[in-house]
């Protein structure tokens, strides 16, 4: 196999122009014409990148580190999967591989997760939605690469922090809601996992407005379950959702478990009563065309890549940031305001 030295030579170019052609994250610093020459002769001696030495000369590891506190939930839920696999897409991009860390609030695992954060395995690293153990944060504000933290509050005020712009848009849905809806004719539907949401409900509503909360209590906490399991949990509820006008929900599934149950008994959504949903889902499933559902958009996709550019971004000049992302109402049939 051919060093950069000898392709570079039969190129009539320097080495470090090949270096940077095979680098993804420099690759855009050498001219179209010259890299796809570089890639070529590559092909054809059959070189490969040795990725240890690339370390051992940077002193990087080309990793970005995921840490989840419960990676069963986050990798079995299609959103977070988005959200991912988009992180995986920047990362590879700029040259770098994802890890994933799974901490699962095990006193076993966190002292594995401790060990890796010691030993610099990762060049920054990325904390998801999930919460992670007392022990696991302690030593995240102890490490030395830049950390990303997500979802309501950050770690620290040194942290790089991206939260989503939840109080925003409800505050775009409240004042889409007509006047003449009382307060007794809305209900916010939610299951246990997204306590936070009913909480923005509350902080964004309009003075003199209110809405009652129906948690679902769940048996099982599935991602691709939750439409069956809410409409079987809330059978015993039906009759009160028929009071209403207007049931807003913590998540589409939610709300497509709920349009379920209704349909069951004969009402539609959009004439009968109006919902809302939250995550854009039947457009992450292909269903754009047919879908029915006014939602809020997560931007699940432009989430992830947003974590991974500000991780990349501290590696090469640390610096703080909160970074607010924000999100939008999707008006569709069943709530069309």
């Amino acid at each position: 196999m051919a060093s950069v030295a000898e392709i570079a030579k039969k190129l009539g170019c320097s080495p470090a122009t090949v270096s940077r052609a095979l680098n993804p994250g420099t690759a855009h610093l050498v001219r179209e014409k010259t890299r796809l020459r570089i890639l070529a002769e590559c092909e054809k001696s059959n070189y490969r990148p040795d990725n240890s030495a690339r370390s051992l000369a940077s002193g990087k590891t080309y990793k970005v580190a995921f840490i989840l506190g419960n990676v069963a939930m986050d990798l079995g839920n299609q959103l977070s999967g988005i959200a991912m696999s988009a992180a995986c897409d920047e990362l590879q991009k700029n040259g770098y591989n994802m890890l994933i860390l799974g901490a699962d609030n095990l006193s076993m695992r966190d002292q594995d997760i401790v060990n890796f954060l010691r030993s610099g395995v990762a060049d920054a690293y990325i904390i998801g939605e999930s919460v992670v153990s007392d022990k696991v944060f302690d030593a995240i504000r102890e490490c030395h690469a830049p950390i990303v933290t997500t979802g309501k509050t950050p770690l620290n005020k040194y942290s790089l922090h991206l939260r989503k712009d939840v109080a925003s848009v409800y505050r775009d849905i409240w004042a889409r809601i007509p006047d003449s809806f009382r307060n007794e004719d809305l209900i916010f539907c939610m299951a246990g996992c997204e306590p936070c949401r009913y909480s923005y409900i509350l902080d964004t509503a309009p003075v003199g407005r209110d809405i009652p909360l129906l948690s679902i209590p769940k048996t099982v906490n599935v991602f691709a379950f939750d439409r069956a399991l809410t409409r079987e949990m809330l059978r015993d509820k039906v009759d009160l959702l028929k009071t209403k006008k207007l049931i807003w929900c913590a998540s589409d599934l939610t709300a497509l478990g709920i349009m379920d149950l209704l349909s069951e008994h004969g009402k539609t959504p959009g004439q009968d009563y109006f919902l809302i949903g939250y995550d854009n889902i039947e457009e992450l499933s292909g269903l754009e065309d047919r879908a029915i559902l006014s939602t809020v958009d997560s931007r699940w996709a432009e989430y992830g890549r947003m974590a991974a550019h500000l991780a990349l971004e501290a590696i090469d000049k640390p610096q703080e940031k909160n970074v607010v992302f924000p999100l939008k109402y999707i008006p569709r049939k069943s709530f069309p305001f």
